[in-house]
């Protein structure tokens, strides 16, 4: 009886942090209850297939064309491409994981600057934000390190950047875990397909207005892709 009663409260304080764990996920953010994901919805054989990668020029559109969206931004994950690049200065080489982001991802997102401007880190298409950890194995420092140029070798990307911002590293419950981050501008030059609203790569978030209504914002930016490729829909989620 014992054991049977020990192994059940085990279980159950393991579901129970568990359940909070998810619960919390992506929690972080002050901006939560009016930051969403925009899904695209679209026929299959199957019948709807909804999918969270999305035309690259949504987030642009979404921005200059709905007065409910405070800021909208293109994000590239990690996951998109998964060899890691090198960060190079000096004698110095660290493999990095790396995403691309529109301008105003700073400023939607709560990942703390420890130096850098939310409205300026992203600004210049060759710019590039690297996390803390990052900067002290390559400057053993995170002071000063803004406005220094660094070099990225990846093919596609190589090149030198200049360092803009430094972020502290994700929380573990943030769902996108990254250490490098790319101007969004930058990866829509070199994947210049996504200029066509019929192709898809990037996810599309959202920052609502405090007074937008959701659901007919969602009544609104159905027929949005539909207006630019026949038999396609969005949705927040």
């Amino acid at each position: 009886n014992l054991l049977g009663l020990s192994t059940a409260l085990a279980c159950t304080i393991l579901i129970y942090l568990w359940v909070n764990d998810e619960l919390h996920v992506d929690k972080f953010n002050t901006t939560d209850s009016r930051l969403f994901q925009v899904l695209k919805n679209a026929p299959s054989q199957a019948g709807i297939t909804t999918d969270e990668r999305t035309p690259g020029l949504l987030a642009a559109a979404l921005a200059k064309e709905i007065p409910e969206v405070e800021y909208a931004c293109a994000v590239v994950p990690v996951s998109w491409n998964d060899k890691k690049g090198a960060l190079i200065h000096g004698d110095q080489q660290i493999r990095a994981s790396a995403s691309f982001a529109g301008e105003d991802y700073f400023k939607m997102f709560s990942y703390r600057l420890i130096q850098g401007s939310p409205a300026e880190v992203l600004k210049d298409k060759m710019s590039i934000a690297i996390s803390g950890d990052l900067a002290l194995k390559l400057f053993h420092t995170t002071e000063n390190v803004v406005g220094k140029e660094i070099e990225w070798d990846q093919k596609g990307y190589a090149g030198l950047y200049r360092i803009s911002g430094i972020f502290e590293r994700p929380p573990p419950n943030a769902t996108a875990q990254f250490n490098v981050v790319f101007n969004y501008a930058l990866f829509l030059e070199k994947q210049p397909k996504l200029n066509d609203w019929q192709n898809n790569d990037p996810s599309t978030y959202v920052l609502l207005k405090k007074d937008a209504d959701i659901d007919a914002f969602n009544r609104k930016i159905a027929g949005m892709v539909k207006s630019r490729v026949e038999r396609s829909s969005i949705t927040l989620w």
